[in-house]
């Protein structure tokens, strides 16, 4: 941005041109954004510990050890950083019907309830 401005740009030309909010250059990260870390942080660290857990079942976890220091954190921020974290466990899959048992085909019903 600076480069541009010292083409003679003012700085609102500059940030239009790089697409960037005027306030970006001077912008100190807010104390929240500091706060997320450290709770995500203590989130992947849980999640660790316990591998096979979900969201839900980690926030319960969360809520149990928490240390009395520590600052409450509700299910909504939760979740959100616990997607920010990347933590999700890949889905279940269905088993399929069986095709073959012990060698044979499985023969398809050809009229309701036919065992």
């Amino acid at each position: 941005m600076k480069a541009l401005r010292s083409h003679g740009l003012s700085q609102r030309q500059a940030c239009t041109i790089l697409r960037a909010r005027r306030r970006s250059s001077r912008e100190q990260p807010s104390r929240k954004s500091h706060d997320d870390a450290l709770a995500a942080l203590r989130l992947t660290h849980v999640a660790q510990n316990h591998a096979k857990h979900g969201c839900r079942r980690l926030y319960d976890d969360d809520e149990r050890d928490a240390i009395d220091g520590d600052k409450y954190m509700n299910y909504k921020r939760f979740r959100r950083l616990y997607r920010l974290a990347n933590l999700h466990l890949p889905r279940r899959l269905r088993r399929g019907r069986a095709k073959v048992v012990r060698g044979r085909c499985v023969r398809r019903a050809s009229r309701p309830f036919e065992g």
